[in-house]
């Protein structure tokens, strides 16, 4: 099952691979970004980002233990087409001093530095805008700031990446071509199971068609059946493609249909065929064929019961052709017919021991018989796939010994 679709599989796996590195990379270098911000020094010089602190008032604070009493106004700008998000101004103070309150931010004092970090409804300053800010300190001094500073982030969203879109784009290809292998996975099972019903109705069509001509003689029932097992079994030895083994069965099937033409005395008779009723006997090939010359949906089933009685040697009845000249179907149809006489018991015999059955093979390999097709019946023979034992077959006293 995985080898049937492992081509498949390595393609989803490459593919989700490759669109999943380049999300990730995305995401992280969104992270990195979120962790590697810009910082702006006052008095920089730069025409893209400033930041002013003025002291806006002053006054006297004795009674807090300090001298002075001071407002501070800040203002960060942003002259780029960007936005800056998530702004922090850090302020670097002499020593001794005391930040009172504070507005737009909120404030973490800690060794003479303030951090003024924005809030979530002035996280950003627009393109070519400004941000204020602002706070109170105490001190003993006026002059008391000795940095300022201001760092913010470009924002970055995976969206903004062509990787991520090409991702997305391939993710979503990889579902619609999923969901297109689902539905036509689950049509052609449907499919396959309309085709094995079809495939059921016609074997077992067959073979009641083999069954109606093995009717008339007890000794040869199942003949039919049993000679296209062995034809299959052959055509499957000789490595022909699973349509052909098929259709050979079907052949097989009906090989014999022309005996149907036939006296029953003659098909039933126990003793030896006189001259005029072998003669008559050979006749059932082109009954058959007669029969069968309007059924053209099978590949040679008309040949199969027409030259099955061909020899290769060409002194076979009742066309006399030799060689390759007689169907392929027919040459094998034509050993598992001998091979099903003499393995059998008939009113004139018991069946033959194996030995003399690959003997006789062996014997007309060349003469009656194709050398090749003799040669997959005889390695079926040794593997044990033939002969074999249909349920409704005659059992009869006779036995391999």
């Amino acid at each position: 099952m995985l080898k049937k679709y492992r081509g498949i599989i390595f393609f989803h796996v490459v593919f989700l691979g490759i669109s999943l590195v380049m999300l990730f990379s995305c995401l992280g270098y969104v992270n990195y970004v979120k962790t590697h911000g810009y910082t702006y020094k006052m008095g920089d010089f730069s025409t893209k980002y400033d930041i002013t602190l003025s002291r806006a008032k002053e006054w006297s604070e004795v009674s807090h233990g300090f001298v002075h009493g001071m407002q501070y106004d800040g203002v960060i700008y942003n002259n780029t087409d960007e936005v800056l998000s998530d702004w922090k101004v850090e302020i670097k103070f002499i020593k001794n001093c005391k930040v009172d309150s504070y507005w737009n931010g909120t404030v973490t004092y800690e060794d003479d530095v303030m951090t003024l970090e924005c809030l979530d409804y002035n996280k950003n300053v627009d393109p070519h805008n400004y941000q204020p800010f602002g706070f109170v300190l105490h001190a003993n001094k006026l002059d008391n700031v000795e940095e300022c500073s201001v760092t913010f982030y470009k924002p970055v969203y995976i969206t903004d990446f062509w990787q991520f879109w090409c991702s997305v784009i391939g993710l979503f290809i990889l579902v619609i071509v999923d969901i297109t292998l689902l539905v036509v996975y689950i049509r052609n099972r449907e499919m396959r199971a309309r085709q094995k019903i079809a495939q059921d109705i016609i074997t077992q069509s067959f073979t009641t068609f083999a069954n109606i001509i093995d009717a008339k003689d007890p000794y040869t029932r199942g003949h039919s059946v049993r000679v296209a097992i062995y034809s299959q079994e052959i055509a499957r030895k000789m490595g022909l493609t699973e349509q052909e083994q098929e259709h050979i069965f079907m052949v097989g099937s009906v090989h014999d249909i022309g005996k149907v033409g036939i006296s029953n005395s003659i098909l039933q008779k126990k003793g030896k065929l006189t001259g005029d009723e072998r003669e008559e006997m050979k006749h059932h090939v082109d009954i058959g064929a007669d029969m069968l010359r309007d059924f053209t949906a099978v590949k040679d089933i008309q040949s199969g019961a027409m030259y099955h009685h061909e020899w290769y040697d060409g002194s076979g009845y009742t066309r006399g052709i030799k060689g390759e000249d007689i169907p392929l179907f027919a040459r094998i149809i034509g050993v598992a017919d001998s091979f099903d006489a003499m393995s059998s018991d008939r009113c004139y015999r018991p069946r033959l021991d194996m030995d003399v059955i690959i003997n006789e093979l062996h014997r007309c390999s060349g003469t009656q018989f194709d050398p090749e097709v003799v040669k997959a019946v005889l390695e079926l023979i040794e593997e044990g796939k033939i002969p074999v034992q249909l349920p409704n077959d005659p059992v009869f006293t006779a036995d391999y010994t």
